[in-house]
């Protein structure tokens, strides 16, 4: 009896060192690395010669931070997302790809968070993407990828996002802004849709919504 406690003592031991190990090593090679080694490695392949192609392999490995003090934000999404900016990189994997109309919202000036959602601070994917609880603006996916373009075109029309116009034309004229405010004008009977476009809805939830406002929230 004694010699198996020891030997499940040991067998303990053994599987706390293993995980200490991994830890470690977790904390010396986060994900975003990986991501950055794999991006050197892409841009090696097209690099004029074997002094640039070592040159790009030994970019050393670092988080990237853009500061917005104006738009309260701190985006790090460009520590894994590092070809955005580089049309070279438009036919390049996720997340590589080059950023199409970058040049209209630059990172430097915009980040990306305050367009696409997300948690700007973070590093690893999934908190990065804000699919985690009790964040407010998660990745808005594909189908709404322009909700947010309100967020700062607030008045007149948008080249390239028609629906922006036309839901603003319905608004209006559909009384809408009796009942809700926008942008901090109309009534209060329902809930301010400032923010609302930046929420993922479905189709068939504003249908529901519309035929009957109190049965969905």
């Amino acid at each position: 009896m004694e010699k198996r406690v020891q030997w499940l003592f040991f067998a303990l031991c053994v599987a706390v060192l293993g995980l200490l190990l991994a830890a470690i090593r977790q904390a010396d090679w986060p994900p975003w690395k990986t991501y950055q080694r794999d991006f050197h490695r892409l841009e090696a392949e097209h690099a004029p010669d074997a002094n640039a192609k070592e040159a790009v392999l030994n970019t050393p490995f670092k988080i990237k931070q853009i500061l917005l003090p104006g738009l309260h934000r701190v985006d790090r999404c460009t520590t894994c997302h590092l070809g955005v900016e580089d049309p070279g990189m438009k036919d390049a994997p996720q997340p590589f790809r080059y950023h199409a109309d970058i040049n209209l919202h630059k990172p430097a000036k915009f980040g990306c968070t305050v367009c696409h959602g997300g948690q700007g601070l973070a590093t690893d994917s999934r908190d990065a993407h804000g699919n985690v609880a009790h964040w407010p603006e998660p990745l808005l996916p594909a189908d709404y990828i322009r909700a947010s373009c309100g967020r700062c075109h607030k008045e007149g029309e948008v080249p390239g996002v028609p629906e922006l116009t036309e839901g603003r034309r319905l608004f209006e004229t559909h009384g809408c802004r009796g009942c809700h405010k926008l942008n901090g004008v109309g009534g209060s009977l329902g809930p301010d849709l400032s923010e609302e476009g930046t929420k993922e809805r479905s189709p068939s939830w504003l249908e529901r919504h519309f035929l009957n406002p109190r049965e969905v929230s």
